[in-house]
């Protein structure tokens, strides 16, 4: 059986990534990547699409952006 997480994301107002403004989420879409890369010391993030368990924990990726929205996200 696949566990589903619940997830948060914090994007702009226009719904894009605040880490660049390039990607853009749209509700109720499943998003994917081609070719995510693991963390790196460089990058400890990685390539890839994040979120966080906790709503508040998202408001330090906001990358100064403001106004922004909160997106709750499921996982597998």
């Amino acid at each position: 059986m696949t566990e589903t997480l619940t997830l948060y994301k914090v994007v702009r107002e226009d719904l894009t990534s605040c880490y660049d403004g390039k990607f853009k989420y749209t509700i109720g879409q499943k998003h994917t990547i081609d070719n995510p890369d693991p963390k790196t010391k460089d990058d400890p993030c990685g390539r890839g699409l994040h979120g966080c368990f906790s709503p508040l924990h998202t408001l330090q990726f906001r990358k100064n952006a403001w106004p922004v929205r909160l997106l709750q996200c499921s996982a597998l």
